[in-house]
């Protein structure tokens, strides 16, 4: 991602280091100390009311699908970029261990918000999976599959956690959400330092959007599981959220910063089965369509029987003219 790419909807943002680029000289007292905070909260009717979902409207800019120097996607680190610089993926959070406490601060409230999508109602009560993990890559059919909440909290979700955390810090991601492993429940591991800062990690079970700022920044993002993919994403630069630790007890997250804020929706959208060049704007995913469609016919060949869900085709005039981005 080029740095001067940033887009910034507000004010309050770091031009120098947009989305997916990292200050290895920033000194990390601004997550530990404000972006999370310990924090339990009632179940009141209130606060169940006020579930809300990001805005999901396209971004305003166009990106040429190409990384910067020292650009960090939220899918993973590699060697790319005009500088040579490295990619860093979505990463986890000093302090925030699986079964341990979620942080959380002071929080402004904004008025605009949308109604989140209704959860599955069918909780699972049994945990299971395959060791070791393994990235699902698009087009996999169980990245679009509906994920159930989680209604068991014991040594098998602390497990789970761990062992997605292992694959996560492997690919130099700073995020993971169980489907990307081929689990189809509602849960996610974070940390926005990376393997470099273990012991950060934020575990988040049935999380639920409650509140997203009307302030949005396009910032370029990545995925573990499109592979050499880039590309411009919309996203609100601050949002609350909800949802349970591995331990089955409640948090609420006010994140404040526009990396973690993104990071948290990027994960959380794959819960919902909603994958990122969902949310890229027509010139932008044009871009990036011919990788799609390498992807799609690579996964159709070794299961031609599978059916997935394609990357829409360009609208094209039937008139004359140029084709409608």
């Amino acid at each position: 991602m080029v740095t001067t790419r940033a887009k910034d909807s507000g004010s309050g943002g770091n031009p120098k280091f947009p989305l997916g680029e990292v200050d290895h000289n920033r000194r990390p007292s601004r997550l530990a100390t404000a972006t999370y905070a310990k924090q339990r909260f009632d179940h009141d009717a209130s606060d169940d009311s006020d579930d809300a979902v990001q805005d999901d409207s396209d971004g305003s800019d166009e990106g040429d699908g190409r990384p910067g120097p020292n650009a960090r996607r939220l899918g993973g680190n590699k060697a790319r970029g005009k500088g040579g610089g490295q990619q860093r993926g979505t990463q986890m959070h000093p302090g925030l261990l699986p079964c341990g406490p979620v942080l959380c601060n002071p929080f402004l409230t904004f008025p605009n918000t949308r109604t989140l999508h209704p959860a599955p109602p069918a909780a699972v009560t049994k945990l299971e999976w395959s060791s070791p993990l393994q990235i699902v890559k698009y087009p996999d059919p169980r990245l679009r599959a509906v994920n159930a909440r989680i209604g068991v909290f014991d040594d098998s979700l602390a497990q789970l956690a761990k062992e997605m955390i292992e694959v996560m810090y492997l690919d130099d991601g700073v995020g993971l959400a169980a489907p990307q492993v081929g689990v189809n429940v509602r849960m996610m591991v974070f940390n926005p330092e990376g393997r470099d800062k273990p012991g950060n990690e934020c575990v988040l079970v049935n999380p639920e959007v409650v509140e997203a700022a009307g302030l949005k920044e396009a910032g370029e993002e990545g995925c573990l599981s499109f592979p050499r993919i880039y590309g411009d994403v919309e996203r609100s630069r601050q949002i609350t959220v909800k949802a349970v630790d591995a331990k089955g007890q409640p948090v609420k997250l006010q994140l404040t910063d526009a990396w973690v804020a993104r990071i948290f929706q990027h994960e959380y959208d794959h819960l919902q089965g909603v994958l990122f060049h969902d949310r890229m704007k027509p010139a932008v995913l044009e871009t990036v369509r011919p990788a799609l469609v390498a992807l799609e016919e690579e996964f159709m060949a070794a299961q031609p029987a599978a059916r997935i869900v394609r990357v829409p085709a360009p609208k094209v005039n039937k008139g004359f003219g140029a084709a409608k981005k």
